[in-house]
């Protein structure tokens, strides 16, 4: 056959989709002219399908919706846990030092204690010799160096009370005053 007897391409489908016209029929859900400008655009191979998809768009954008919800809160939840986990530990740390500076402070108040009735303890051999320097002092028999050296005595042992004095007043127990 020569090609201009063939024909055009036009011509050579026309006759097809009438032919298959007959062996597919129009579905009914689609109109005429939509079948047709199917047909021209596609042809037609075993069957045509044109399904709505409007619910499916609905459904997945539904389904998006709910994934960015579920995410959005799985991740607020993950960052409370985080949060929680983050304040039981520090809630922890904090719980052991104070345990520790308890059990401190309990060991400062015991030496405090021993130090104060140590000081105490000093203060009266202290007294003691400071009596005796003041009855030496005070003897008119003595020559006038031995009644100066009892004097400094005196003031030494004054002296070293005055701190005794201080170093108990420091370990004393303060009662804490809320204003």
């Amino acid at each position: 056959m020569r090609p201009e007897e063939r024909g055009t391409v036009e011509d050579r489908s026309r006759p097809n989709i009438e032919q298959r016209r007959g062996r597919f029929p129009r579905p009914f859900w689609i109109t005429e002219k939509e079948y047709q400008e199917l047909l021209q655009k596609q042809g037609v191979h075993a069957i045509v399908v044109v399904l709505p998809t409007e619910h499916v768009r609905a459904v997945i954008r539904r389904d998006l919706w709910l994934r960015f919800v579920i995410t959005f809160f799985a991740t607020v939840s993950v960052i409370g846990v985080a949060m929680a986990w983050n304040a039981q530990l520090r809630a922890s740390e904090l719980e052991m030092r104070l345990v520790r500076a308890s059990e401190l402070n309990t060991i400062l108040k015991e030496m405090n204690l021993a130090a104060a009735g140590l000081a105490h303890e000093t203060k009266n051999p202290l007294n003691v010799i400071r009596a005796q320097a003041q009855l030496l002092a005070m003897d008119n028999r003595l020559p006038e160096e031995a009644k100066q050296v009892a004097t400094r005595i005196i003031e030494q042992v004054d002296r070293v009370a005055a701190q005794l004095n201080e170093f108990i007043n420091f370990s004393r127990p303060r009662q804490i005053r809320k204003e």
